[in-house]
Parts: C-alpha cells; structure tokens; sequence
C-alpha cells in the first residue's frame, strides 16, 4: 500500500545548493521568490532560449511557502519573446529536488532539439492538436503559422 507524498518544506540554502549544483544561478524576479536561471547558450538558437526555476522559496522566511502554496515552476522561456515556451510544476514532495533537476534538464534537451525549432522564425516548435491530430506548432502563433509533423518518437500509440 502506498502512503501518499506530503509537502516537505525547503530551504533557500538547499535550493541553492541544488541548483549550483546543475548550472543555474540566482535571478532577481518581480514577485519576491527566489528564481533560478540558466541561458541555454549553445544548440539550434544559442542565446535565444534559457531554463527559468521559480523556486517557491519566500524572500523573508528564506522557506518554502507552506502547505496550499504553489509548487516549485520550472519554465522553458523564449527570452526573445519574454514567453514561456513550457512550463512544469513540481509538487514539494520528498523527491522535489530530484524532480526539478531532471525537469530542467527535460527542459534543456527538448530546447536543444532542433527538431522543436521553428525553420521559419526559429521561435520554439510546441506540440499541438488540431482537427487532424496532433502536430509541432510555433509559439509565435499568429505572427508565425509554421507547423511540422510530430515525430515519430512523441506520437502517442491509437
């Protein structure tokens, strides 16, 4: 029988140590977390992309926020754009440290892809569904409606 996960606090200390850990480095962001970041500087797109961790840590209690707060977020941001291209959330369970890290680094293989980047405005290729299934679609929609095939390897067995 399985015992269901429960919150676990986290300290700014661990966090941070975490995340140095994997390359990131603290961010100032509206909104009185502590954020962490890392600009995926090589790839399809050098410069254009960067993994963001919105830590839930609070800035005064140096904790995560308790219980009913929100989870850890880990985003994939086109920083051209200042858009999300993906976004994950991370419940602050035992294993929240692990499921961040491996997250982030979901996160940085699916922006080095080249297969997820737009051919047209090299903008992020995102899976959509449309009357006809599922496809890549670019977050530039509607500035941009260029589209591309799912791959093999992420279409979903009928």
């Amino acid at each position: 029988m399985m015992t269901a996960s429960r919150y676990r606090p986290i300290t700014r200390d661990v966090f941070a140590s975490a995340m140095s850990g994997v390359g990131f480095a603290e961010t100032v962001r509206p909104g009185g977390e502590h954020a962490y970041a890392r600009r995926i500087n090589n790839g399809p797109n050098p410069g254009r992309f960067e993994v963001l961790i919105y830590s839930s840590v609070q800035r005064d209690t140096g904790v995560t926020r308790p219980v009913g707060g929100d989870a850890v977020r880990i985003l994939l941001m086109d920083v051209e754009r200042n858009r999300p291209v993906l976004d994950w959330r991370v419940y602050r369970t035992a294993s929240a440290l692990d499921n961040t890290t491996e997250r982030a680094r979901s996160a940085w293989r699916y922006a080095m892809d080249p297969t997820h980047h737009c051919p047209d405005c090299k903008a992020m290729l995102v899976e959509r569904t449309g009357k006809r299934g599922s496809f890549l679609g670019c977050t530039a929609f509607p500035d941009c409606k260029a589209t591309r095939p799912l791959p093999e390897t992420q279409k979903v067995a009928a």
